[in-house]
């Protein structure tokens, strides 16, 4: 199979599971449950996990006990940024969070410059720009009277998780990329995403017991199981086209379309299309913005 067809594959499978993502955020019964769901969600993961290894069961664990302690910080990281993007999306519309879910994008540019010292160009600074106009259009969006947000602060609050899902899912996704520079891509599929699952089941353990009772809901339940699966699948297509291709900036512009997917299909399956000239316009820029800093 091409990489061109897995990338489209996992593109909409990654948009699938967001609108279920925010038809979850939006029912009355699981918005609350804001470490419950993203726990559900990530424990599905363990289907695309078990696929893979029916096909490939010889994993190369020979570095696994030398980077321990990376693997368990990163499932905490992805665990908590999981949860405040819930929270994100009990405020603001799937297509302003999908939105302002692009300062993932810039905290894991700027922890990776940080951290592992990877040099940005000024052209890619000029990307990082126009995703940063966007954002801010987006807020503008998002300020203005309308369905497209919870209350009239809910902007306010979408921006503070937003912030946090992307210091938390920035630390993450670098800590990511340097397991797999070091790990097989077995051994980090297996235990990177096991200690995911794992730590996304400790939060709520931990300081939501209760939340857990919602998924006694067997819609809700389903949804969970469903969104988990769909994003688990499109993450092991996206994996598995990074292996194969050999134009990876690309594959990046084919990733970013997701944006106006997610806007589109909100619009038509979720009922969200207010502001929706305004949230395409965004998106727009920030898929120019996001091409431009991911080119190399």
């Amino acid at each position: 199979m091409s990489w061109q067809l897995l990338i489209s594959a996992s593109v909409l499978l990654n948009t699938a599971s967001y609108l279920i993502y925010r038809l979850l955020a939006k029912v009355n019964r699981s918005k609350s449950a804001s470490l419950a769901i993203p726990a559900s969600l990530y424990f599905a993961q363990i289907f695309a996990v078990l696929v893979y290894l029916a096909l490939n069961p010889h994993v190369d664990m020979a570095k696994v006990a030398s980077f321990w302690y990376l693997i368990a910080l990163g499932g905490i990281g992805f665990g908590f940024a999981n949860f405040f993007l819930y929270k994100l999306l009990n405020y603001l519309d799937s297509g302003i969070s999908s939105l302002l879910g692009m300062l993932n994008v810039l905290f894991t540019v700027l922890f990776a410059y940080l951290i592992l010292h990877e040099k940005l160009s000024y052209i890619q600074l000029a990307g990082s720009v126009l995703m940063l106009v966007a954002v801010a259009y987006a807020l503008l969006v998002a300020s203005q009277p309308g369905k497209h947000r919870l209350h009239s602060r809910a902007w306010s609050y979408g921006l503070g998780f937003a912030l946090l899902a992307g210091v938390f899912y920035g630390a993450a996704a670098v800590n990511e990329k340097y397991l797999i520079e070091h790990l097989s891509f077995g051994a980090y599929l297996v235990f990177g995403w096991g200690a995911q699952i794992v730590g996304a089941q400790l939060l709520p353990i931990v300081f939501q017991p209760s939340s857990y009772k919602v998924l006694k809901n067997l819609k809700i339940f389903c949804l969970s199981m469903a969104g988990g699966g769909l994003r688990g699948f499109s993450g092991l297509l996206y994996l598995l086209a990074l292996k194969r291709s050999n134009n990876v900036s690309l594959m990046q512009v084919v990733l970013n379309l997701r944006f106006i997917l997610i806007i589109l299909f909100g619009a038509w399956l979720l009922h969200e299309h207010h502001k929706l000239k305004q949230k395409l316009a965004a998106a727009l820029v920030s898929v120019v913005g996001l091409t431009i800093l991911l080119w190399k």
